[in-house]
């Protein structure tokens, strides 16, 4: 689990656009590592003025430097100060933890997780309203990386049952650089349609925002919803 140029890319393009002003408190699913660190000392250069004060560069300087005051991160393997809970339980139930959050990113550690249901219950309760979500996760490749790739759709209705804000889908189709391309319907019809994306590993980067408090809702496939007699 880590963070590419993509992932980082992402991230400082967020800031800049004023997502999150006002945003306080973070915490990650993954002891990340940053691993592009000379182009991370590069990025921070440029648009905080940051000094390098030693290395590697770890997700929670990054954070500071974009104004948060408190980070934490989730792990079983307890690196960088990690919490150790097992992100397949309800955390809120089995280990009673309830803090919220200002931001709740999962770069690359939901797929790791066979309870799908409750790692993203674990995200809803540990967002506090008004914050904002960030995934980065695999979409096409990744073969036998972890358990699941995940399509727009999930992210959709997951969106739709929980009130929540879809402020942006991204794709990292160009690996070459840091570009990401917004998700549409008609891009995916390029996707399914041309033979030289079948190698590649693609990210879906997907940011929301928790607009209510109330209880997690597992969403239903919107295919099947007219038909279903539940």
């Amino acid at each position: 689990m880590g963070y590419g140029i993509h992932g980082l890319r992402i991230t400082v393009e967020l800031h800049q656009q004023g997502l999150f002003n006002g945003l306080k408190t973070v915490i990650e699913l993954g002891s990340q590592d940053i691993m592009e660190q000379e182009y991370t000392a590069n990025l921070l250069k440029a648009n905080f003025s940051w000094q390098a004060t030693g290395y590697p560069i770890n997700p929670e300087i990054l954070y500071r430097c974009l104004g948060f005051q408190t980070y934490k991160c989730i792990d079983a393997d307890g690196r960088y100060g990690a919490l150790v809970f097992d992100l397949n339980k309800n955390i809120s139930e089995v280990y009673g933890y309830r803090e919220q959050f200002d931001c709740v990113t999962n770069h690359g550690t939901t797929e790791h997780c066979f309870n799908q249901v409750n790692v993203f219950e674990n995200i809803h309760n540990l967002c506090g309203v008004g914050g904002v979500m960030i995934h980065g996760v695999p979409f096409y490749g990744y073969l036998n990386h972890g358990f699941y790739n995940y399509n727009p759709l999930f992210f959709e209705t997951l969106a739709v049952a929980n009130n929540y804000r879809m402020i942006g889908m991204y794709l990292n189709v160009n690996q070459k650089n840091g570009d990401l391309v917004p998700y549409s319907y008609d891009l995916m019809e390029v996707l399914q349609n041309t033979s030289s994306f079948s190698s590649m590993a693609i990210l879906l980067f997907v940011i929301m925002r928790k607009q209510i408090e109330k209880e997690f809702k597992v969403p239903f496939d919107r295919h099947y919803a007219s038909s279903s007699l539940l």
